[in-house]
């Protein structure tokens, strides 16, 4: 077809439409025309500045990279956020929830109303005897405990009321004996007897804490050559020491210059406060308090002392020993009322069954002693370090 031809059929189309009908095609196609244009321009504008910063494409693959990794990770509400930047500020030391005191609990981060709830449980005869005991606690939340859960000092899981099992004594008769939780670094040597160990045993375990031994880990127990494989299998959940000592990492571990250590059973208050570096008021609560329990079995008993400075203690544990052989003794046998009940660790019940006992000639050992219901296996070994049975 020709260009005359074309425009003659052009004429012939365009004659058949109202000229109002022309001017609306002539419109729309070039419109048409326009936008089809400015289109294929823009796409090529924006690939061009597309191409041209690369950096775009990094700074997109590190958002998407992001997004993955916080879907990946658990959900926190606020409050659990919360507990985990409070808790970095804090610095963590191991305690047993049965015996810290409220200052103590304070500087782990518990609130005012956690400890409250916590010593209220305590004063109605309430115990922790598992580590997720503590995590019962009213109050306590799952984070919270997550956190803390390395550093209690208690077993990871126990059989209440305690297991008994038997073994046979050095003379190779059949004896019965208990798992309870306890501290090889404190337990007495009867305490020791009470869980299987004969007493030749227990005296070795003694001793080598009286040479310097000091156990950190519950595997450090194990190494003691009179401490079967079978035994440590046996007592490992029992034993209140970390698994570990990656808690203490934050602490460097110095030795005391020869001459700047005190034995605490026999230090007077002037040595206590000057070697100590502790003001004459705390130096005097720790001797007043070291005569009513007619001396210390232990370091930790410090942190029982009213004003005591607890974020001190490391530091103040290693300027002190403690000869457990200074320790008075109360004999069973011929203690009065008065000298029982004024004791820490003994209430009027105790001080009214023991006596009671005695008379009737039924409080003749440890294992006697046991029977007594107001006392857990573990409030019973630390009370051997203070009482006297017959020979």
């Amino acid at each position: 077809m020709t260009f005359r031809e074309l425009k003659q059929w052009l004429a012939e189309i365009f004659l058949q439409f109202t000229p109002n009908q022309v001017k609306a095609i002539l419109v729309m196609t070039i419109t048409i025309f326009t936008i089809s244009y400015l289109s294929y321009d823009a796409d090529n504008l924006f690939y061009k500045e597309f191409e041209a910063d690369s950096s775009f494409l990094e700074e997109y693959q590190t958002f998407i990279n992001q997004l993955e990794e916080k879907k990946q990770q658990p959900y926190l509400n606020r409050l659990d956020q919360y507990i985990i930047r409070r808790y970095d500020t804090i610095e963590l030391f191991p305690f047993d929830p049965n015996t810290a005191s409220r200052e103590t609990l304070l500087r782990l981060g518990l609130t005012e109303k956690q400890v409250r709830t916590l010593l209220n449980y305590r004063n109605k005869g309430g115990r922790f005897y598992t580590k997720d005991d503590f995590r019962k606690l009213y109050g306590i939340r799952y984070m919270q405990y997550k956190i803390l859960r390395p550093y209690l000092l208690l077993p990871d899981s126990a059989q209440y009321p305690p297991k008994k099992e038997y073994t046979y004594s050095d003379d190779g008769k059949k004896q019965e004996y208990e798992l309870f939780p306890f501290d090889p670094n404190t337990i007495s040597k009867d305490s020791l007897e009470l869980l299987g160990f004969s007493e030749r045993q227990a005296q070795s375990i003694i001793k080598a804490r009286q040479k310097g031994w000091h156990f950190r880990t519950k595997k450090d127990f194990s190494r003691l050559y009179v401490v079967s494989d079978e035994k440590y299998s046996e007592l490992e959940p029992y034993i209140l020491l970390p698994d570990s000592t990656t808690y203490s990492k934050k602490h460097k571990t110095t030795t005391p210059a020869p001459g700047r250590t005190i034995e605490l059973n026999t230090a007077d208050k002037e040595a206590i406060q000057r070697i100590l570096n502790l003001p004459p008021w705390t130096a005097e609560r720790i001797v007043k308090y070291r005569n009513a329990l007619r001396g210390f079995y232990s370091k930790e008993q410090l942190k029982e002392v009213y004003s005591f400075p607890r974020d001190r203690y490391i530091e103040i544990s290693r300027l002190v020993t403690i000869d457990t052989a200074k320790i008075s003794r109360i004999n069973v046998q011929t203690a009065t009322y008065g000298e029982l009940v004024r004791h820490p660790y003994i209430d009027r019940d105790l001080a009214e069954w023991i006596i009671r006992r005695r008379d009737r000639g039924k409080l003749r050992s440890a294992q006697d002693l046991a029977r007594y219901k107001g006392l857990d296996p573990y409030e019973l070994h630390i009370l051997l370090h203070y009482l006297q049975f017959p020979e």
